[in-house]
């Protein structure tokens, strides 16, 4: 009876030294990376066709975001926040309505962008000389600017310093050709990190 009453009891003190240690752990690394969200960037343009763009920048950054001590909230965790809090996944949402989309996915951070889109206007087609191939429109290289920023979601304003006693927000612009784009996603992620 003795054997066995000490043998629960040591039992019951192992386990309970268990979920200590996996509890410590849990806060440990809950506390030291922060969780950011990367949200569809929103098309400033009037070229309905290159809105693809945004939903790029939230796949591509969360990708590249995700380094040790930083959670990235997956698009199926945006998704789920999406449905919780009872928007359509295509809705761009205001900074109140992202705020409340990142304390639904408990992220810390949240990462909002617009861009535009600007084409180069079509020359006037000319026929092409006997032998030579015609001009492909398609060629018409468009160009895009983004404009990024990072909202603590706790503070609910965008990150930055303080510079002569005022606050200064920390604000990502980048402009290229819209084949550079990959680019853009890798140069932006940098600065965010």
């Amino acid at each position: 009876m003795r054997i066995t009453t000490l043998r629960n009891i040591l039992v019951v003190l192992g386990i309970l030294c268990c979920s200590l240690l996996s509890a410590s752990m849990t806060l440990a690394q809950g506390s030291s990376g922060d969780v950011i969200m990367v949200l569809p960037f929103e098309n400033t343009s009037t070229h309905p066709e290159y809105n693809w763009v945004g939903e790029s920048f939230a796949d591509s950054l969360a990708e590249l975001l995700s380094k040790p001590g930083l959670i990235v909230v997956s698009s199926d965790e945006r998704s789920l926040a999406y449905q919780r809090v009872g928007l359509p996944e295509t809705m761009i949402p205001s900074r109140a309505t992202s705020i409340k989309l990142a304390r639904e996915a408990k992220a810390t951070m949240i990462v909002l962008g617009t861009y535009t889109i600007t084409t180069a206007p079509e020359e006037p087609q000319e026929q092409p000389a006997k032998g030579k191939p015609a001009k492909d429109k398609s060629s018409v290289e468009a160009l895009v600017q983004v404009t990024a920023r990072v909202i603590r979601v706790n503070e609910g304003r965008t990150l930055g310093e303080v510079l002569d006693g005022s606050w200064a927000t920390r604000q990502f612009d980048f402009g290229s050709a819209l084949t550079d784009l990959q680019k853009i996603h890798g140069d932006l992620a940098y600065q965010i990190l």
